[in-house]
């Protein structure tokens, strides 16, 4: 029997397609080690949106309202602006001198926690 002549170009096939197979695994591998990073970061940004939303459920099953930091500065303002009335009241009560420097002393603090 004699030796096929298409017995060397098979073998010099399989090695080629045996370094194609290679160079994709590794191109696959670079890939995934690019993707894994993200994968991590996304599965943590979900279990902290998870662990947000059942506080949020807690706060809302106990009757607690949640107040955002605007609503905190408006009862703030309101509850300033009431005492400055409280005051200026008083004041003018005791002396119209007296009334006009608390009038200028509540419109400062006024504007400057408006300004805060």
């Amino acid at each position: 029997m004699s030796p096929s002549p298409r017995g060397g170009e098979g073998r010099e096939e399989g090695e080629n397609l045996e370094a194609a197979l290679r160079e994709v695994q590794g191109r696959i591998e670079l890939l995934e080690a690019q993707v894994a990073p993200r994968e991590r970061s996304e599965r943590e940004a979900r279990e902290l949106l998870g662990k947000l939303i059942k506080r949020r459920q807690r706060v809302q099953q106990r009757g607690v309202q949640v107040w955002e930091g605007a609503q905190r500065a408006a009862l703030r303002m309101f509850v300033l602006a009431v005492g400055c009335i409280a005051l200026i009241t008083g004041a003018t009560t005791l002396d119209a001198t007296l009334g006009g420097v608390s009038i200028v002393v509540t419109l400062g603090a006024l504007a400057l926690e408006g300004g805060r």
